[in-house]
């Protein structure tokens, strides 16, 4: 069965944004989800259709609000089915619609309390990955209840949305993590921005702060280096890769230092030649 694709998403921003191998990997999951935009995680087939291999949580990562995790080992893709059937009422006697159905209730998303129902006239039009527009409001299932059936009304769902206004609040971070960030964005502008500063990053930023990194000094050599830059090679760090403590270190310890950039230190030969001039 063929899909859908808005040929709009090359002018979106935030897919502008992503770097290509986060592009690939969305562009991947809109042709490997099921029929319910459920994709079962298989990082490992991932990499052999692509020749991508780079870590799971820096792809997922990338994509933001784009994707839900389900559970650890299922993604879904919020309004895919609302964009497949072009806003078109799933309904039982359609052959296809059954089957998109009977994925729904075997993903258990009609019954789940941590998802909103809501009508396909509450959702922005366009790529089936976009969320719900700002200001947009939407109610939660009473607890206890279930989901309309799926004859009543287009169903989309999509993982804890009640929650976004607080996620956002969150992603500022406070005053250092802010400080941290800015300092990326100025020393490093061969890397893909930060999005969001999650509570992984925050906590990073604190035990790295512990440690007593010298922030700007990392920043300074990763951007001077053609390796982590992606200059040298088609894979780029990112900021959460520079905040692990092994990275870090060997960052600041010149381990990705450019080779045409290190010197040795003088022979005694040479610094005995120095001091007879």
């Amino acid at each position: 069965m063929r899909r859908l694709t808005d040929p709009d998403k090359w002018a979106d921003p935030w897919f502008r944004r992503l770097v290509p191998t986060s592009k690939i990997f969305f562009l991947y999951l809109l042709d490997r989800v099921d029929w319910a935009g459920v994709w079962e995680k298989d990082f490992e087939l991932f990499a052999f259709d692509t020749g991508i291999d780079i870590c799971p949580d820096a792809l997922l990562e990338d994509l933001g609000d784009r994707v839900v995790l389900l559970d650890d080992r299922r993604i879904l893709l919020p309004n895919f089915v609302r964009f497949q059937q072009n806003d078109r009422e799933l309904s039982p006697s359609n052959p296809a619609h059954r089957h998109i159905i009977r994925l729904l209730k075997k993903h258990r998303l009609e019954q789940t309390e941590s998802f909103l129902v809501l009508p396909a006239s509450t959702l922005r039009n366009g790529d089936p990955s976009k969320t719900l527009p700002r200001g947009s409001k939407a109610k939660t299932l009473p607890r206890g209840s279930r989901a309309p059936s799926s004859n009543s009304k287009v169903k989309v769902i999509e993982k804890d949305l009640n929650r976004k206004g607080e996620k956002r609040r969150e992603s500022e971070g406070g005053e250092v993590e802010r400080m941290v960030v800015d300092s990326f964005h100025r020393l490093c502008p061969s890397f893909a921005p930060v999005q969001q500063i999650t509570p992984r990053r925050k906590s990073s930023i604190s035990a790295r702060t512990r440690d007593g990194i010298d922030f700007e000094l990392l920043f300074e050599k990763a951007e001077d280096s053609d390796y982590l830059s992606g200059r040298s090679t088609q894979w780029r760090a990112d900021f959460s890769w520079m905040l692990k403590p092994e990275n870090a270190i060997k960052i600041l310890e010149g381990v990705y230092d450019n080779k045409n950039r290190r010197r040795s230190a003088p022979t005694k030969k040479n610094f005995d030649n120095c001091l007879d001039v």
